[in-house]
Protein backbone atom coordinates (compact mmCIF):
# COMPACT_ATOMS: atom_id res chain seq x y z
CA UNK A 1 0.00 0.00 0.00
CA UNK A 2 1.63 3.31 -0.91
CA UNK A 3 0.40 6.57 0.44
CA UNK A 4 2.12 9.92 -0.35
CA UNK A 5 2.56 12.43 2.25
CA UNK A 6 4.30 16.33 1.98
CA UNK A 7 7.24 17.05 3.57
CA UNK A 8 9.08 20.80 4.16
CA UNK A 9 12.06 20.25 2.23
CA UNK A 10 13.98 22.78 4.34
CA UNK A 11 16.66 20.42 5.71
CA UNK A 12 19.24 23.08 5.37
CA UNK A 13 19.40 25.56 7.92
CA UNK A 14 19.94 28.25 5.07
CA UNK A 15 16.49 27.88 4.26
CA UNK A 16 15.24 28.89 7.43
CA UNK A 17 14.61 32.37 7.00
CA UNK A 18 13.89 32.13 3.24
CA UNK A 19 10.57 32.92 1.84
CA UNK A 20 9.21 30.44 -0.90
CA UNK A 21 7.93 26.60 -1.05
CA UNK A 22 10.03 23.67 -1.00
CA UNK A 23 7.13 21.44 -0.47
CA UNK A 24 8.39 17.83 -1.73
CA UNK A 25 5.81 14.79 -2.02
CA UNK A 26 7.33 11.70 -0.52
CA UNK A 27 6.05 8.46 -1.36
CA UNK A 28 5.36 5.89 1.61
CA UNK A 29 4.89 2.47 0.69
CA UNK A 30 3.77 -0.36 3.12
CA UNK A 31 3.68 -4.13 3.24
CA UNK A 32 0.66 -5.73 4.62
CA UNK A 33 0.84 -8.92 3.67
CA UNK A 34 1.54 -11.53 6.60
CA UNK A 35 -1.43 -9.88 8.34
CA UNK A 36 0.98 -7.86 10.88
CA UNK A 37 -0.13 -6.74 14.08
CA UNK A 38 -0.88 -2.88 14.74
CA UNK A 39 2.33 -2.92 16.38
CA UNK A 40 4.21 -4.43 13.76
CA UNK A 41 2.64 -2.09 11.40
CA UNK A 42 3.93 1.00 13.69
CA UNK A 43 7.53 -0.19 13.70
CA UNK A 44 7.09 -0.80 9.52
CA UNK A 45 5.64 2.84 9.22
CA UNK A 46 8.30 4.04 11.26
CA UNK A 47 11.66 2.38 9.63
CA UNK A 48 10.37 3.47 6.20
CA UNK A 49 9.96 6.49 6.51
CA UNK A 50 12.69 7.29 7.90
CA UNK A 51 14.27 5.58 5.25
CA UNK A 52 12.34 8.23 2.73
CA UNK A 53 13.26 11.41 4.91
CA UNK A 54 17.14 10.55 4.19
CA UNK A 55 16.15 11.09 0.03
CA UNK A 56 13.30 13.71 0.56
CA UNK A 57 15.54 15.86 -1.83
CA UNK A 58 14.58 14.30 -4.84
CA UNK A 59 11.83 15.97 -6.23
CA UNK A 60 8.35 13.98 -6.76
CA UNK A 61 8.68 14.31 -10.74
CA UNK A 62 12.14 12.90 -10.83
CA UNK A 63 11.20 9.86 -8.77
CA UNK A 64 8.37 9.47 -11.47
CA UNK A 65 10.71 9.93 -14.42
CA UNK A 66 13.35 7.37 -13.01
CA UNK A 67 10.50 4.53 -11.89
CA UNK A 68 8.80 5.11 -14.91
CA UNK A 69 5.30 3.55 -13.97
CA UNK A 70 2.52 2.87 -16.25
CA UNK A 71 0.86 6.13 -16.91
CA UNK A 72 -2.96 6.56 -16.93
CA UNK A 73 -5.45 9.43 -17.60
CA UNK A 74 -7.56 8.13 -14.57
CA UNK A 75 -5.51 8.32 -11.74
CA UNK A 76 -1.80 9.18 -10.43
CA UNK A 77 0.53 6.56 -11.53
CA UNK A 78 2.25 6.32 -8.24
CA UNK A 79 -0.47 7.38 -5.23
CA UNK A 80 -3.82 8.30 -5.06
CA UNK A 81 -3.91 9.29 -1.73
CA UNK A 82 -2.11 12.11 0.52
CA UNK A 83 -2.10 12.18 3.60
CA UNK A 84 -0.44 15.70 5.18
CA UNK A 85 -0.11 16.00 9.52
CA UNK A 86 -0.27 19.42 10.15
CA UNK A 87 1.78 20.09 13.45
CA UNK A 88 2.21 23.46 13.48
CA UNK A 89 -0.15 25.40 16.36
CA UNK A 90 -3.39 26.97 15.05
CA UNK A 91 -3.33 29.26 17.93
CA UNK A 92 0.49 31.00 17.25
CA UNK A 93 0.44 33.80 14.99
CA UNK A 94 2.47 34.26 11.78
CA UNK A 95 4.60 37.37 12.53
CA UNK A 96 6.85 38.88 9.53
CA UNK A 97 8.28 41.61 11.41
CA UNK A 98 5.45 44.72 11.20
CA UNK A 99 3.70 42.95 8.54
CA UNK A 100 -0.02 41.77 9.70
CA UNK A 101 -0.49 38.40 8.32
CA UNK A 102 -3.92 36.58 7.93
CA UNK A 103 -4.73 32.82 6.64
CA UNK A 104 -7.30 32.48 3.95
CA UNK A 105 -8.87 29.32 2.51
CA UNK A 106 -8.62 28.97 -1.42
CA UNK A 107 -10.82 26.72 -3.03
CA UNK A 108 -9.03 25.54 -6.61
CA UNK A 109 -11.51 23.83 -7.38
CA UNK A 110 -9.20 20.67 -8.29
CA UNK A 111 -7.77 17.91 -7.21
CA UNK A 112 -4.19 16.47 -6.93
CA UNK A 113 -4.99 13.35 -5.54
CA UNK A 114 -7.85 10.80 -6.04
CA UNK A 115 -7.88 11.65 -2.13
CA UNK A 116 -6.07 14.18 -0.09
CA UNK A 117 -6.70 14.34 3.54
CA UNK A 118 -5.12 17.41 5.72
CA UNK A 119 -5.56 16.41 9.44
CA UNK A 120 -4.62 18.44 12.55
CA UNK A 121 -4.75 17.85 16.57
CA UNK A 122 -7.80 19.74 18.17
CA UNK A 123 -7.54 21.33 21.29
CA UNK A 124 -10.14 22.57 23.67
CA UNK A 125 -10.46 25.79 25.14
CA UNK A 126 -8.68 24.85 27.95
CA UNK A 127 -5.73 23.84 25.92
CA UNK A 128 -6.70 19.94 26.45
CA UNK A 129 -6.45 17.77 23.70
CA UNK A 130 -9.70 17.42 21.72
CA UNK A 131 -8.65 14.84 19.13
CA UNK A 132 -8.44 14.94 15.44
CA UNK A 133 -9.94 17.37 13.02
CA UNK A 134 -8.96 18.21 9.22
CA UNK A 135 -10.57 18.05 5.73
CA UNK A 136 -10.52 16.09 2.86
CA UNK A 137 -10.31 16.92 -0.92
CA UNK A 138 -11.50 14.45 -3.43
CA UNK A 139 -11.98 14.08 -6.98
CA UNK A 140 -15.51 14.27 -7.70
CA UNK A 141 -15.15 12.15 -11.00
CA UNK A 142 -14.43 9.53 -9.04
CA UNK A 143 -16.41 9.66 -5.36
CA UNK A 144 -19.21 11.79 -4.56
CA UNK A 145 -19.78 13.48 -0.84
CA UNK A 146 -21.30 10.58 0.75
CA UNK A 147 -19.10 7.83 0.00
CA UNK A 148 -16.15 10.12 0.98
CA UNK A 149 -18.07 10.50 4.74
CA UNK A 150 -18.24 7.37 4.56
CA UNK A 151 -14.62 6.63 4.18
CA UNK A 152 -14.07 9.20 6.52
CA UNK A 153 -16.46 7.09 9.24
CA UNK A 154 -14.23 4.19 8.40
CA UNK A 155 -11.06 5.78 8.73
CA UNK A 156 -12.16 6.71 12.07
CA UNK A 157 -13.18 3.18 13.19
CA UNK A 158 -9.94 2.15 12.16
CA UNK A 159 -7.88 4.35 14.36
CA UNK A 160 -9.67 4.03 17.21
CA UNK A 161 -9.66 -0.20 16.55
CA UNK A 162 -5.71 0.32 16.53
CA UNK A 163 -5.46 2.60 19.46
CA UNK A 164 -7.25 0.26 21.67
CA UNK A 165 -5.58 -3.13 20.34
CA UNK A 166 -1.83 -2.78 19.18
CA UNK A 167 -1.50 -6.28 19.50
CA UNK A 168 -4.39 -7.29 17.49
CA UNK A 169 -4.19 -8.00 13.60
CA UNK A 170 -4.98 -5.65 10.71
CA UNK A 171 -7.71 -8.76 9.66
CA UNK A 172 -9.61 -8.66 12.87
CA UNK A 173 -10.31 -4.72 12.59
CA UNK A 174 -13.99 -4.36 11.21
CA UNK A 175 -14.30 -1.55 9.11
CA UNK A 176 -18.14 -1.50 9.14
CA UNK A 177 -20.65 -0.50 11.10
CA UNK A 178 -24.33 -2.16 12.50
CA UNK A 179 -26.58 -0.64 9.09
CA UNK A 180 -23.99 -1.90 6.49
CA UNK A 181 -23.54 -5.78 8.36
CA UNK A 182 -27.54 -5.84 8.66
CA UNK A 183 -27.59 -4.35 4.99
CA UNK A 184 -24.88 -7.71 3.61
CA UNK A 185 -27.22 -10.11 5.52
CA UNK A 186 -30.10 -9.48 3.68
CA UNK A 187 -28.16 -9.04 0.26
CA UNK A 188 -27.11 -12.33 1.15
CA UNK A 189 -29.64 -13.43 2.73
CA UNK A 190 -28.03 -15.07 6.21
CA UNK A 191 -31.46 -15.99 7.62
CA UNK A 192 -31.82 -18.50 4.88
CA UNK A 193 -28.79 -19.61 4.42
CA UNK A 194 -27.69 -20.35 8.25
CA UNK A 195 -30.39 -22.62 8.28
CA UNK A 196 -30.55 -26.42 8.96
CA UNK A 197 -30.05 -28.24 6.02
CA UNK A 198 -33.24 -29.61 4.32
CA UNK A 199 -33.34 -32.58 2.31
CA UNK A 200 -33.91 -31.20 -1.30
CA UNK A 201 -36.74 -31.93 -2.79
CA UNK A 202 -36.30 -32.66 -7.16
CA UNK A 203 -38.17 -31.25 -9.79
CA UNK A 204 -40.09 -34.68 -10.88
CA UNK A 205 -41.25 -34.97 -7.21
CA UNK A 206 -42.56 -31.12 -6.90
CA UNK A 207 -44.11 -31.60 -10.18
CA UNK A 208 -45.69 -34.68 -8.97
CA UNK A 209 -47.12 -33.33 -6.12
CA UNK A 210 -48.92 -30.59 -8.35
CA UNK A 211 -50.66 -33.14 -10.65
CA UNK A 212 -52.05 -34.83 -7.65
CA UNK A 213 -53.65 -31.60 -5.91
CA UNK A 214 -54.66 -29.81 -9.40
CA UNK A 215 -54.26 -32.48 -12.49
CA UNK A 216 -57.11 -29.95 -14.24
CA UNK A 217 -55.10 -26.91 -14.08
CA UNK A 218 -53.35 -25.46 -16.86
CA UNK A 219 -49.76 -26.06 -16.54
CA UNK A 220 -48.05 -24.83 -20.14
CA UNK A 221 -49.43 -22.14 -22.23
CA UNK A 222 -47.79 -22.33 -26.20
CA UNK A 223 -49.54 -19.77 -28.56
CA UNK A 224 -53.01 -20.93 -28.48
CA UNK A 225 -52.43 -24.69 -27.08
CA UNK A 226 -52.76 -25.19 -23.55
CA UNK A 227 -51.31 -28.05 -22.09
CA UNK A 228 -52.85 -29.22 -18.13
CA UNK A 229 -51.03 -30.95 -15.22
CA UNK A 230 -52.50 -34.37 -16.05
CA UNK A 231 -51.53 -33.84 -19.76
CA UNK A 232 -47.95 -32.57 -19.71
CA UNK A 233 -47.10 -35.33 -17.06
CA UNK A 234 -48.86 -38.27 -19.28
CA UNK A 235 -46.73 -36.84 -22.00
CA UNK A 236 -43.24 -36.81 -20.08
CA UNK A 237 -43.84 -40.15 -18.52
CA UNK A 238 -44.49 -41.51 -22.26
CA UNK A 239 -41.50 -40.32 -23.61
CA UNK A 240 -39.69 -41.09 -19.78
CA UNK A 241 -40.57 -44.71 -20.57
CA UNK A 242 -39.15 -44.60 -24.29
CA UNK A 243 -35.71 -43.06 -22.69
CA UNK A 244 -35.24 -45.43 -20.09
CA UNK A 245 -35.53 -48.21 -22.90
CA UNK A 246 -32.71 -46.15 -24.51
CA UNK A 247 -30.32 -46.43 -21.52
CA UNK A 248 -31.62 -43.16 -19.60
CA UNK A 249 -30.84 -43.77 -16.03
CA UNK A 250 -28.90 -41.59 -13.07
CA UNK A 251 -25.11 -41.00 -13.46
CA UNK A 252 -25.53 -40.31 -17.29
CA UNK A 253 -27.41 -37.41 -19.96
CA UNK A 254 -29.48 -37.21 -22.48
CA UNK A 255 -29.12 -34.14 -24.88
CA UNK A 256 -31.65 -31.65 -26.22
CA UNK A 257 -31.87 -29.90 -29.03
CA UNK A 258 -34.86 -27.36 -29.24
CA UNK A 259 -36.08 -23.75 -30.10
CA UNK A 260 -38.49 -22.48 -27.48
CA UNK A 261 -41.45 -24.97 -27.47
CA UNK A 262 -43.52 -26.39 -24.92
CA UNK A 263 -42.39 -29.53 -26.29
CA UNK A 264 -38.98 -28.76 -24.61
CA UNK A 265 -40.90 -28.88 -21.74
CA UNK A 266 -42.16 -32.07 -21.95
CA UNK A 267 -38.69 -33.55 -23.06
CA UNK A 268 -37.20 -31.50 -19.75
CA UNK A 269 -39.52 -33.17 -17.61
CA UNK A 270 -39.14 -36.87 -19.11
CA UNK A 271 -35.25 -36.66 -18.75
CA UNK A 272 -35.41 -35.27 -15.35
CA UNK A 273 -37.86 -38.35 -14.55
CA UNK A 274 -35.53 -41.20 -15.80
CA UNK A 275 -33.24 -39.70 -12.78
CA UNK A 276 -30.74 -38.97 -15.70
CA UNK A 277 -29.10 -34.93 -16.37
CA UNK A 278 -30.37 -33.05 -19.63
CA UNK A 279 -27.34 -31.58 -21.76
CA UNK A 280 -29.14 -27.95 -23.06
CA UNK A 281 -27.93 -27.45 -26.85
CA UNK A 282 -29.07 -23.95 -28.25
CA UNK A 283 -30.23 -24.67 -32.28
CA UNK A 284 -28.27 -21.44 -32.72
CA UNK A 285 -24.91 -22.06 -32.35
CA UNK A 286 -22.46 -23.22 -34.75
CA UNK A 287 -21.87 -27.46 -35.47
CA UNK A 288 -18.25 -27.26 -34.02
CA UNK A 289 -19.63 -25.68 -30.88
CA UNK A 290 -22.48 -28.42 -30.63
CA UNK A 291 -20.32 -31.59 -31.47
CA UNK A 292 -17.74 -30.22 -28.66
CA UNK A 293 -20.69 -30.68 -26.34
CA UNK A 294 -21.50 -33.83 -27.37
CA UNK A 295 -18.36 -35.11 -27.17
CA UNK A 296 -17.71 -33.39 -23.92
CA UNK A 297 -21.38 -34.67 -22.27
CA UNK A 298 -21.36 -38.02 -24.57
CA UNK A 299 -24.81 -38.06 -23.71
CA UNK A 300 -26.81 -41.56 -24.05
CA UNK A 301 -29.09 -40.12 -27.01
CA UNK A 302 -30.76 -36.69 -28.10
CA UNK A 303 -34.44 -35.81 -28.53
CA UNK A 304 -34.99 -32.91 -30.81
CA UNK A 305 -37.65 -32.28 -33.32
CA UNK A 306 -37.78 -33.13 -36.92
CA UNK A 307 -37.07 -29.96 -38.33
CA UNK A 308 -33.42 -29.18 -36.47
CA UNK A 309 -32.38 -32.97 -36.60
CA UNK A 310 -30.27 -32.77 -39.40
CA UNK A 311 -28.16 -30.41 -36.41
CA UNK A 312 -27.15 -33.66 -34.90
CA UNK A 313 -26.36 -36.15 -38.04
CA UNK A 314 -22.37 -37.31 -38.16
CA UNK A 315 -22.54 -37.53 -34.42
CA UNK A 316 -23.10 -41.31 -34.12
CA UNK A 317 -25.73 -40.70 -31.40
CA UNK A 318 -29.35 -41.88 -30.96
CA UNK A 319 -31.60 -38.90 -32.28
CA UNK A 320 -35.18 -39.07 -30.86
CA UNK A 321 -38.02 -36.98 -32.50
CA UNK A 322 -40.16 -36.15 -29.84
CA UNK A 323 -43.06 -36.31 -32.12
CA UNK A 324 -42.48 -39.82 -33.23
CA UNK A 325 -45.39 -41.63 -33.08
CA UNK A 326 -42.98 -44.56 -31.25
CA UNK A 327 -43.73 -41.97 -27.99
CA UNK A 328 -47.14 -42.42 -27.97
CA UNK A 329 -47.39 -45.80 -27.37
CA UNK A 330 -45.30 -45.73 -24.88
CA UNK A 331 -47.57 -46.21 -20.98
CA UNK A 332 -48.63 -42.74 -19.76
CA UNK A 333 -48.32 -43.88 -16.38
CA UNK A 334 -45.88 -42.46 -13.43
CA UNK A 335 -42.46 -44.28 -13.44
CA UNK A 336 -40.59 -46.33 -10.63
CA UNK A 337 -39.06 -44.11 -8.17
CA UNK A 338 -35.33 -43.60 -9.26
CA UNK A 339 -32.50 -41.19 -7.19
CA UNK A 340 -31.18 -38.72 -8.84
CA UNK A 341 -27.25 -39.12 -9.21
CA UNK A 342 -24.69 -36.47 -9.98
CA UNK A 343 -21.92 -36.83 -12.50
CA UNK A 344 -18.29 -37.96 -11.54
CA UNK A 345 -16.19 -34.87 -10.68
CA UNK A 346 -13.10 -34.33 -13.58
CA UNK A 347 -9.54 -32.06 -13.35
CA UNK A 348 -11.17 -30.99 -17.20
CA UNK A 349 -14.08 -28.59 -17.82
CA UNK A 350 -17.06 -30.12 -18.28
CA UNK A 351 -19.85 -28.66 -20.15
CA UNK A 352 -23.52 -28.00 -17.64
CA UNK A 353 -25.64 -30.49 -17.10
CA UNK A 354 -28.96 -29.91 -15.45
CA UNK A 355 -29.79 -32.34 -12.83
CA UNK A 356 -33.14 -33.73 -11.33
CA UNK A 357 -31.89 -31.64 -8.23
CA UNK A 358 -29.66 -29.01 -9.81
CA UNK A 359 -32.55 -25.80 -8.92
CA UNK A 360 -32.09 -26.77 -5.45
CA UNK A 361 -28.48 -26.07 -6.25
CA UNK A 362 -29.20 -22.36 -8.04
CA UNK A 363 -31.33 -21.32 -5.10
CA UNK A 364 -28.33 -21.68 -2.45
CA UNK A 365 -25.85 -20.28 -4.54
CA UNK A 366 -27.95 -16.92 -5.35
CA UNK A 367 -30.93 -17.61 -2.53
CA UNK A 368 -31.81 -13.65 -2.45
CA UNK A 369 -32.66 -13.47 -6.35
CA UNK A 370 -34.50 -17.09 -6.45
CA UNK A 371 -35.88 -16.26 -2.48
CA UNK A 372 -38.19 -13.43 -4.53
CA UNK A 373 -38.83 -15.57 -7.75
CA UNK A 374 -40.84 -18.14 -5.67
CA UNK A 375 -42.50 -15.57 -3.62
CA UNK A 376 -43.53 -13.59 -6.98
CA UNK A 377 -44.94 -17.30 -8.11
CA UNK A 378 -46.68 -18.25 -5.17
CA UNK A 379 -48.97 -14.87 -5.37
CA UNK A 380 -49.99 -15.75 -8.79
CA UNK A 381 -47.88 -18.60 -10.39
CA UNK A 382 -47.44 -17.60 -13.91
CA UNK A 383 -43.96 -17.34 -15.53
CA UNK A 384 -43.69 -15.94 -18.96
CA UNK A 385 -40.43 -17.62 -20.20
CA UNK A 386 -38.56 -16.18 -23.09
CA UNK A 387 -35.03 -17.09 -22.76
CA UNK A 388 -34.23 -20.83 -24.91
CA UNK A 389 -36.40 -22.87 -23.63
CA UNK A 390 -33.81 -25.70 -22.41
CA UNK A 391 -31.17 -23.32 -21.11
CA UNK A 392 -30.87 -23.99 -17.56
CA UNK A 393 -32.76 -21.04 -16.21
CA UNK A 394 -35.60 -23.15 -17.87
CA UNK A 395 -35.53 -25.49 -14.74
CA UNK A 396 -36.38 -22.86 -12.47
CA UNK A 397 -39.13 -21.18 -14.48
CA UNK A 398 -40.52 -24.65 -14.90
CA UNK A 399 -39.53 -25.55 -11.05
CA UNK A 400 -41.89 -22.44 -9.68
CA UNK A 401 -44.50 -22.56 -12.30
CA UNK A 402 -44.89 -26.28 -11.88
CA UNK A 403 -45.32 -25.97 -8.41
CA UNK A 404 -47.41 -22.91 -7.92
CA UNK A 405 -48.75 -22.07 -11.52
CA UNK A 406 -48.49 -21.86 -15.05
CA UNK A 407 -45.78 -21.81 -17.14
CA UNK A 408 -46.35 -19.44 -20.50
CA UNK A 409 -44.01 -20.28 -23.28
CA UNK A 410 -43.63 -17.97 -25.25
CA UNK A 411 -42.73 -18.63 -29.31
CA UNK A 412 -39.59 -17.25 -30.98
CA UNK A 413 -41.48 -15.22 -33.39
CA UNK A 414 -43.91 -13.27 -30.39
CA UNK A 415 -40.77 -12.64 -28.25
CA UNK A 416 -39.10 -10.78 -31.21
CA UNK A 417 -41.66 -8.05 -31.44
CA UNK A 418 -42.60 -6.15 -27.97
CA UNK A 419 -45.59 -5.45 -29.02
CA UNK A 420 -46.49 -8.53 -29.79
CA UNK A 421 -44.52 -9.62 -26.97
CA UNK A 422 -46.37 -7.19 -24.32
CA UNK A 423 -49.64 -8.46 -25.86
CA UNK A 424 -49.05 -11.98 -24.68
CA UNK A 425 -47.66 -10.46 -21.26
CA UNK A 426 -50.55 -8.86 -20.76
CA UNK A 427 -53.06 -11.35 -22.12
CA UNK A 428 -51.49 -13.71 -19.76
CA UNK A 429 -50.92 -11.51 -16.74
CA UNK A 430 -47.57 -12.75 -16.13
CA UNK A 431 -46.11 -12.17 -12.61
CA UNK A 432 -42.67 -13.42 -13.41
CA UNK A 433 -40.76 -12.26 -16.78
CA UNK A 434 -37.04 -13.49 -17.37
CA UNK A 435 -35.60 -11.51 -20.19
CA UNK A 436 -32.86 -9.98 -21.34
CA UNK A 437 -31.82 -6.41 -20.37
CA UNK A 438 -32.44 -4.63 -24.06
CA UNK A 439 -35.94 -6.60 -24.29
CA UNK A 440 -37.08 -5.25 -20.73
CA UNK A 441 -36.19 -1.55 -22.20
CA UNK A 442 -38.39 -1.98 -25.64
CA UNK A 443 -41.44 -3.44 -23.26
CA UNK A 444 -43.86 -0.53 -21.85
CA UNK A 445 -45.10 -1.58 -18.57
CA UNK A 446 -48.20 -0.43 -19.16
CA UNK A 447 -51.20 -3.34 -18.48
CA UNK A 448 -48.37 -5.32 -16.41
CA UNK A 449 -49.14 -4.28 -12.78
CA UNK A 450 -49.37 -8.24 -12.32
CA UNK A 451 -45.61 -8.62 -13.26
CA UNK A 452 -44.38 -8.64 -9.65
CA UNK A 453 -40.76 -9.96 -10.46
CA UNK A 454 -38.43 -8.74 -13.69
CA UNK A 455 -35.18 -11.02 -13.99
CA UNK A 456 -32.90 -9.23 -16.21
CA UNK A 457 -28.71 -9.31 -16.12
CA UNK A 458 -26.73 -6.19 -14.67
CA UNK A 459 -27.49 -3.45 -16.61
CA UNK A 460 -29.81 -0.48 -15.49
CA UNK A 461 -33.49 -0.45 -16.37
CA UNK A 462 -35.50 2.52 -16.73
CA UNK A 463 -37.31 4.02 -14.12
CA UNK A 464 -40.59 3.04 -14.78
CA UNK A 465 -39.93 -0.84 -14.58
CA UNK A 466 -38.89 -0.47 -10.82
CA UNK A 467 -41.51 0.89 -9.48
CA UNK A 468 -43.86 -1.28 -6.60
CA UNK A 469 -41.38 -3.71 -7.85
CA UNK A 470 -38.03 -5.29 -5.42
CA UNK A 471 -34.61 -4.33 -6.42
CA UNK A 472 -31.43 -6.57 -6.40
Amino acid sequence: MAVGFPIAGRRDPVLDELVGFFVNTLVLRVELAGDPTVAELLDQVRVRSLAAYEHQDVPFEVLVDRLNPSRSLTHHSLVQVMLAWQDADPAAELALGDLRVSQLPVDTRTARMDVALSLAEKWNSAGEPAGICGEVEYRTDVFDAASVETLIERLRRVLVALTANPAGRLSSIDVLDGAEHARLDEIGNRAVVTQPATTPMSVPVLFAAQVARAPQDVAVVYGERRWTYRELDNASNRLAHLLIGYGARPGNCVALLFSRSAEAIVAMLAVLKTGAAYLPIDPVIPTARIRFMLDDAAPIAAITTADLRSRLDDHGLLVIDVNDPAVETQPGTDLPGRRPKTSPTSSTPRVPLAHPRGWRSATTTSPNCWGRWMRACRRRGVVAQSFPGVRRVGVGDLRCAARWGRLVVVPEAIAGSPDDFHEVLVAEQASVLTQTPSAVRALSPQGLESTALVVVGRLAQPRWWSAGRPDG
